[in-house]
C-alpha cells in the first residue's frame, strides 16, 4: 500500500517549525503586559480603598496603614494586595523568558528576575500577615525589592536605543539613592508626619521599574518577533 505523503515547500516547513516558538512568544507577550500593569495596582489599590479609611492621608500615612488592623475594612485591602503580589510573581517568569529569548546573559536574566520575584513575595506576605505584624512585608523574602533600582537598569540598559527610558533608569537609581540617607536615619528628620509621602517616593522606586521593564522588553521582543517572521517569508 502505497502512503501519500505531502511535500512541503522550504517556506511552509519553517512556519511549521516556528508555530511552537510562536505560541511560546505569545504566552511571554501576555506576562509582560501583566508587568506592565503591576506599577498602576499598587498605586491603584490605595486610592479606591483610602475612601474606607476615616481621615487617610497620603502625606501621613502609609499604604500599609490600609490593611492593619487600624483600618476598617482591612479585608478587601489585604485580599488585593494578595493578589498584586501573585501577579508580580507571575509577570516575574516573563522577565526571565524574555530575558532569555533576547539573549540577556543568563546570570543577568537569572538576578533581574529573581529580583522582580522577590518583590512578589514581599508583597504577598504583605497582604498575607497585615500591619503590625513583624513578617509584613517579607523580611529577607522581599529584600530583592531595594535591588530592583540598580538590577533592573543594569538588566535593561540595552534593550532600548531610548534616551527618555535611559534616563529614566539613571533617575530612578537616583531617586533611591537619595532616599537611602533618609530612611535610614542618616539624615534627621521628623518622619512621623510625611511617612506616607516617604514610603511612596521609595515605592515608586521599586515598582515603576517592573512596569516601565516589562515595556521595555515588550517592544523589544515584538521587534524581534517581526523579524523573526520576515525571515521566514523571504
Amino acid at each position: 500500500m502505497k502512503e501519500n505523503r505531502r511535500l512541503l515547500s522550504p517556506r511552509q516547513s519553517g512556519r511549521n517549525i516556528a508555530a511552537h516558538p510562536e505560541k511560546a512568544r505569545s504566552g511571554t507577550e501576555a506576562l509582560l503586559r501583566v508587568g506592565m500593569a503591576i506599577p498602576f495596582l499598587y498605586f491603584g489599590i490605595p486610592i479606591i480603598a483610602a475612601p474606607l479609611y476615616p481621615g487617610y492621608s497620603f502625606i501621613r500615612n502609609t499604604a500599609s496603614d490600609l490593611g492593619s488592623n487600624h483600618a476598617v475594612y482591612p479585608l478587601p485591602v489585604n485580599a488585593a494586595i494578595i493578589l498584586l503580589g501573585i501577579a508580580t510573581l507571575i509577570a516575574a517568569f516573563g522577565f526571565l523568558r524574555a530575558f532569555l529569548r533576547l539573549g540577556t546573559r543568563p546570570f543577568l536574566a537569572w538576578i533581574a528576575s529573581i529580583a522582580v520575584c522577590s518583590n512578589g513575595l514581599g508583597t504577598l506576605l504583605s497582604g498575607i500577615f497585615p500591619s503590625p505584624d513583624p513578617r509584613h512585608g517579607g523580611g529577607v523574602w522581599g529584600i530583592g525589592t531595594f535591588l530592583l533600582p540598580l538590577i533592573s537598569a543594569i538588566a535593561l540598559w540595552k534593550q532600548s536605543d531610548s534616551r527618555l527610558l535611559k534616563g529614566y533608569l539613571v533617575a530612578n537609581i537616583l531617586l533611591f539613592a537619595a532616599m537611602i540617607p533618609i530612611m535610614s536615619g542618616m539624615v534627621e528628620i521628623d518622619k512621623s508626619m510625611i511617612r506616607g509621602l516617604l514610603q511612596r517616593i521609595l515605592a515608586f522606586t521599586a515598582y515603576t521599574p517592573i512596569g516601565v521593564g516589562a515595556y521595555m522588553l515588550l517592544k523589544r521582543f515584538r521587534s524581534k518577533r517581526r523579524a523573526d517572521t520576515d525571515s521566514l517569508d523571504k
